[in-house]
């Protein structure tokens, strides 16, 4: 069989071409610069927030109130800011309200997206001493707080404690002693035109020898 003079270089012409595949990069390239960006900008928060927290405590020790955060940790990456203290420790020498007080840990996260809303973590005991000799602790099992607002206005604030017990020392008066299984205290700003506050705290399984006293009764009371 002869060969047409011509075929051979069609043949050739007609064979498939190669497909680009530099497309399906593309995705991955925009994927790798987006957390990029994303990487950056919660470095430059996480630096913000170390400059707003130096800035607080110093602020507060040239008004006579001394806060530390030892073994400052600040992690969370990539979506929230967590800032976590190992006994962080207040001092106070403000006339009238001069004393120490103590934390056993304490842990505050914030989301990058919704910094205005805080959620914190304690860590028992709490403790404080006044100079004058007043004595307040208490120890939880667990306890935790949110925040709502923005700094100088306040939205929401609430409190939970799990299995909480509260002892107040004076001189010349009997420790009085409470506890309970939980207790909880809930502040916001009303809804509405007209400006207001709700308030609510509730308390379980409340035992305390000084309300036994008064109430004369032994059992365990609610609020």
């Amino acid at each position: 069989m002869e060969t047409v003079p011509g075929m051979e270089t069609e043949a050739a012409n007609a064979a498939p071409r190669r497909v680009s595949r530099k497309g399906l990069y593309i995705p991955i390239a925009l994927l790798v610069i987006v957390c990029l960006i994303w990487t950056g900008v919660w470095f430059f928060a996480r630096s913000k927030t170390v400059e707003v927290m130096d800035a607080w405590i110093a602020r507060e020790g040239t008004l006579g109130r001394s806060w530390t955060c030892p073994e400052r940790e600040i992690n969370g990456y990539p979506f929230r800011l967590q800032v976590s203290c190992a006994n962080p420790t207040f001092t106070s020498k403000e006339p009238g309200r001069a004393g120490s007080g103590s934390l056993g840990s304490l842990g505050v996260v914030a989301r990058v997206v919704d910094p205005k809303n805080l959620i914190a973590g304690f860590g028992s005991p709490l403790k404080w001493r006044a100079d004058a000799g007043d004595e307040i602790e208490l120890v939880f099992e667990a306890g935790k707080a949110s925040y709502r607002g923005e700094p100088g206005t306040l939205d929401q604030i609430s409190f939970e404690f799990e299995k909480p017990a509260f002892t107040y020392k004076a001189a010349a008066l009997e420790p009085f002693s409470i506890k309970s299984a939980s207790t909880e205290f809930h502040l916001r700003r009303s809804p509405g035109i007209e400006p207001g506050t709700d308030v609510v705290l509730t308390a379980k399984e409340i035992e305390s020898p000084a309300l036994n006293v008064l109430s004369g009764e032994s059992a365990n009371g609610a609020i």
